[in-house]
């Protein structure tokens, strides 16, 4: 059994239901933390190792620049990139609709 296992039981035996409780919410959500935050690796890294370097192409380019596919700048075309364009497109819209 874990130690954060025993302490919930010793908690629960002492009658510290919220104590317990509170022990179990902590524990729980640190580890749904640390499977959503693999989940998303997994699903699209290099999009999310970009965004956290600030690597992602602008969404404008400057003088008229055409933009490259690659948006998030991990050297290849993908379905990072798509999702990052049709994103932006999609705020575009929103922004547009707005004013």
């Amino acid at each position: 059994m874990s130690e954060t296992s025993q302490q919930i039981v010793s908690l629960i035996v002492s009658k510290e239901i919220n104590k317990a409780k509170n022990l179990i919410t902590e524990s729980m959500n640190e580890k749904l933390g640390l499977l959503l935050e693999e989940k998303l690796m997994e699903y699209a890294p290099t999009l999310f190792e970009a965004h956290k370097k600030g690597h992602l192409d602008p969404v404008e380019k400057e003088d008229g620049e055409k933009e490259d596919g690659d948006i998030d700048n991990d050297g290849d075309t993908d379905k990072s990139d798509d999702y990052l364009e049709n994103r932006r497109n999609a705020i575009a819209v929103a922004i547009k609709k707005k004013k």
